[in-house]
């Protein structure tokens, strides 16, 4: 009972103790000084806070703030020294709302004070709520950038953004610019690598320079990246300095626009430049230009309106179309007279994101910190998922211009994690790749789709099936594999196949075999036969006559010349063009038939083989179930190892028949096989023996020839179904061209004068726009060719399915990948002139001889000395947010360097750049400046 009591007393104190210590906490809020005041007295008496206790504040969830709670009762019910109370307060109630700092596991390094050595900005990351945070480096320290300022850089300064999506997967990128500082640099390095602490190591950690940013980066910004000549700050000289600004977009879906010289030089018939000359904004299209890039080139321009121009523009745009536009505009380039310090810059290089030729793409594992002895090389191309091991940490390699990525398993020690981006940067000066070359740390089960790319075999975490059974049922949890972002099963191949093209075509086949550069029809009853030395073609009608239910194949004999191939498409895509581009041309490789085509065949087929004479004594013909339940039949040398466990095989000799039955061969092999011999040979479809697998008789061994081994199954080598991938081919001037990633499947990024492939990995569909010509069509399967080749994956041809489909004779399996079809138009001319018209409309409703905003706001307001408006406490009329209004005009002048009407005229950008250079430019401090924490 005593000890109860003397519990319970205990508890008493230790309650009021805290709720003192709170109410202390409280009050000195109120009072800044007196906290100072307390801090100065207790100096050096200060209780540290423990790595434990600190561990404690920055853990999340329920058991986080407990521990939190736990470690601010230890701070506030310490014993305090008679000589002075210490100031370790906790700021307001903000702190204890934003305490879930990272993952129950984390913790930051061991430092005497948590709270000291944090950067302030960072107090209100939050990694439990999805958005985007971009914090720039300022004088030693960081500052959050409005959300209107997302996607607007200078070249002078550095970055810091922060992703968490959906998922709560969170992205953490530095940016540094070209003209960034080296002590810029250094502190952006420090304060990405705090927070990365915080985060208890980001599942994506990269480096940036600008013009080489990874496309993990470029997606965080769908509007693209727009470079900023000079920095946030700088002397008010050089701040004073301004002329007409003209920016070079490039790119197609992420955009990268880059300020340059006006010159005439760059107006060329695929470029596309923006001139800011207020008060219009000038968008020159080149001839040539894609429209994707020109609608994005209209959307850039009304940002720099809506943002650094408060929408006081008109945006004029001028394309091939406008003559008299275009004269004005080059007399614009005439008179413009430049004293600013913009460099020009090769802009070759600036659309990334478009694939390159990937000859060498290494995998290395990184053990330590020497590139000679701790980076070995592990593998090289093609690379395979397996070659990941969870315990270690691997470095991909595939070439200058790329990201280089740094993976690390999930077992791998604190260390790696911690100096990957360092690792990345010693490998990248070992092979004296260019210093902008992007640095990417990524985690395990977190890996970007660039970085999957790069394997042959690549396969999605497998999740654990009790925990499937609870949102699916139980037919599909042999096949549910899991990205990790779409909680969707993905079903085995052959399904994908059944529901990829649909087979109602009732209609009779219509069969043609390659003859030259001509057709020969094939009778009915040849149908369904065919010789591996040939090509073939094949018509399915269907009997509604919808658009994009016509499967037209063409079917590739193995042992068939190349020249048959090469005129086999070509027949084909003409055949389609004669049916007005309603069909779905695919191809068709010998020995890989999926389960669409076979129904189209009545689900039977027969392959000769063109090197067995049918002169020859022995035959012998493989019986095989395919996946659909379709039957193939192929001819094979009649040797041993042509034998497979795994089918039927018929032996025909002069004496007799043999039916040889595999020993995991089905029921319907064995059945089809004895009504095979009513069509090879219908005098012996009565007299046959029937010998199972190792019970070979003496005649049917001898038949054979040698023994030797065979096969026990029948190993198709397939790729399995990857996310969707919509890439864009740009034909240049040399006749090469390029593929850009478009990212997401969208319908407007489609256009009638491009072609697209949607690549899913095991198929490749093939989507050419009506203003396609005829040439351009009949070069699609060299198109792909290249493709293939230039993709770091190393894939075969002969491994993926070819389809080919036109504009407005889409089928199911080519919109279904693109979410919303039906009501949305395609990209191109209609949707870039409805943008033009929409610029047209917003200008009228822009008064130009409205006054700007801010022109006569300084009227009527006191007017002070420069250094009475710089200081921190200002008199109490003063609009703190405009210092500059209480400036005359002639103090306006001598301190800005330029006046006050030509001031307004700026874009935004500059405004804030002169007025910080000046020291007028209202700050908002970081939160919790003002505490000063004692060590």
């Amino acid at each position: 009972m005593k000890d109860k009591t003397r519990t319970e007393g205990t508890s008493s104190r230790s309650t009021s103790r805290l709720s003192s210590s709170m109410s202390r906490a409280s009050s000195a809020l109120k009072s800044p000084k007196k906290v100072r005041e307390q801090g100065t007295k207790a100096k050096g008496h200060a209780r540290v806070v423990s790595s434990r206790e600190r561990s404690d504040i920055v853990s999340p969830g329920p058991v986080g703030l407990s521990r939190a709670a736990s470690a601010l009762e230890r701070s506030f019910s310490s014993p305090i020294p008679r000589s002075g109370r210490t100031s370790t307060t906790f700021p307001d109630d903000s702190f204890r709302k934003n305490v879930q700092l990272g993952d129950m596991n984390g913790a930051r390094s061991p430092t005497p004070n948590a709270l000291k050595d944090m950067e302030p900005a960072l107090f209100d990351v939050q990694p439990i709520k999805p958005g985007l945070l971009v914090w720039r480096v300022e004088s030693r320290s960081l500052w959050v950038i409005e959300q209107k300022e997302f996607g607007f850089f200078h070249e002078g300064s550095a970055y810091i953004v922060l992703h968490v999506d959906d998922c709560l997967e969170t992205s953490l990128h530095y940016w540094i610019g070209s003209n960034c500082t080296e002590l810029d640099v250094m502190k952006c390095e420090e304060k990405a690598n705090e927070l990365d602490r915080i985060l208890s190591g980001a599942h994506i950690f990269s480096r940036e320079v600008e013009q080489r940013e990874s496309m993990c980066f470029m997606h965080l910004f769908p509007d693209g990246v727009i470079y900023i000549e000079g920095r946030h700050k700088t002397n008010p000289e050089k701040a004073a300095t301004y002329g007409k600004k003209m920016y070079m977009v490039t790119g197609v879906k992420f955009t990268r626009t880059n300020c340059i010289y006006p010159s005439k030089e760059y107006l060329t018939s695929d470029s596309s430049l923006i001139l800011d000359g207020f008060p219009r904004i000038y968008v020159w299209i080149g001839k040539t230009c894609g429209y994707v890039r020109r609608i994005k080139t209209m959307q850039i321009a009304k940002r720099i309106r809506n943002w650094q121009r408060n929408g006081k523009c008109h945006i004029v745009v001028i394309d091939e179309k406008d003559i008299g536009l275009h004269q004005a505009f080059m007399k614009k380039l005439d008179g413009i007279s430049f004293k600013g310090d913009i460099v020009v810059k090769n802009m070759a290089d600036a659309s990334e994101g478009h694939h390159q030729k990937h000859s060498i793409v290494v995998l290395h594992r990184v053990s330590g910190d020497s590139v000679l002895y701790d980076m070995p090389e592990a593998a090289q191309r093609p690379l395979k998922h397996c070659y990941l091991v969870k315990k270690d940490s691997y470095l991909l390699d595939w070439g200058p211009t790329n990201t280089l990525y740094v993976w690390v398993g999930r077992e791998v020690a604190k260390d790696d994690i911690t100096k990957a981006i360092t690792r990345g940067l010693a490998f990248r000066e070992h092979h004296r790749y260019t210093g902008s070359m992007a640095i990417c740390r990524i985690k395990e089960d977190h890996e970007p789709q660039e970085f999957k790319s790069c394997f042959c075999d690549w396969r999605e975490k497998l999740v654990d099936e009790n925990s499937v059974t609870k949102s699916y049922n139980v037919g599909i949890i042999g096949r549910a594999l899991f990205s990790t972002h779409d909680k969707w099963p993905i079903p085995k191949l052959e399904e994908h196949w059944k529901d990829d093209y649909s087979t109602d075509n009732n209609g009779p086949a219509e069969v043609w075999r390659v003859a030259g550069e001509l057709l020969a029809p094939i009778t009915q009853d040849q149908k369904g036969i065919f010789n591996n030395g040939n090509c073939y073609i094949i018509l399915s009608r269907s009997e509604d006559d919808e658009v994009g239910n016509h499967l037209l194949y063409y079917w590739l004999g193995s042992k068939s010349r190349n020249e048959d191939k090469r005129n086999a498409v070509i027949l084909a895509l003409q055949m389609d063009e004669a049916l007005h581009h309603k069909c779905t041309v695919i191809r068709i490789l010998d020995g890989s038939e999926q389960s669409h085509f076979m129904s189209t065949l009545q689900n039977s087929m027969v392959v000769y083989d063109v090197e067995c004479s049918p002169e020859r004594d022995d035959q012998m013909f493989c019986v095989r179930e395919l996946q659909n339940g379709g039957i193939r039949v192929h001819q094979v040398s009649p040797v041993w190892t042509s034998l497979n466990s795994s089918g039927v095989f018929v032996l025909i000799t002069p004496q007799t028949c043999y039916l040889w039955y595999g020993k995991f061969s089905g029921g319907a092999e064995r059945e089809y096989s004895k009504q095979l011999l009513s069509f090879l040979y219908p005098s012996l479809r009565y007299s046959y023996e029937v010998i199972t697998e190792d019970k070979e008789l003496p005649s049917f061994a001898s038949a054979l020839g040698a023994r030797h081994g065979y096969p026990q199954d029948f190993n198709t080598k397939t790729y399995e179904r990857r996310s969707p991938k919509l890439v864009c081919y740009d034909p240049d001037m040399k006749g090469t061209g390029k593929f850009i990633d478009m990212g997401r499947c969208a319908k407007e990024d489609l256009t009638e004068d491009r072609i697209y492939i949607l690549d899913t990995f095991d198929q490749m569909i093939v989507w050419m726009g009506d203003h396609i010509s005829v040439e351009s069509r009949l070069s699609t399967p060299y198109i792909t060719e290249k493709y293939l080749t230039d993709e770091p994956a190393a894939r075969s041809i002969n491994g993926v399915t070819l389809c080919f489909v036109s504009q407005r004779a889409e089928p199911s399996s080519f919109t279904r990948h693109f979410g919303f079809w039906d009501g949305f138009p395609y990209g191109g001319k209609d949707v870039y002139e409805q943008a033009r018209k929409r610029l047209r409309q917003e200008n009228a409703k822009i008064d130009l001889g409205e006054e700007i905003e801010g022109t006569s706001a300084h009227i009527g307001t006191t007017k002070y000395p420069f250094q009475t408006l710089r200081r921190d406490d200002l008199p109490e009329d003063v609009n703190y947010m405009h210092r500059e209004y209480h400036l005359t005009n002639k103090q306006f002048k001598e301190v800005l360097l330029i006046s006050r009407g030509d001031f307004y005229k700026l874009p935004t950008w500059k405004r804030c750049q002169i007025l910080k250079s000046s020291k007028l430019m209202f700050r908002q401090h970081p939160p919790y400046r003002q505490l000063e924490i004692p060590s």
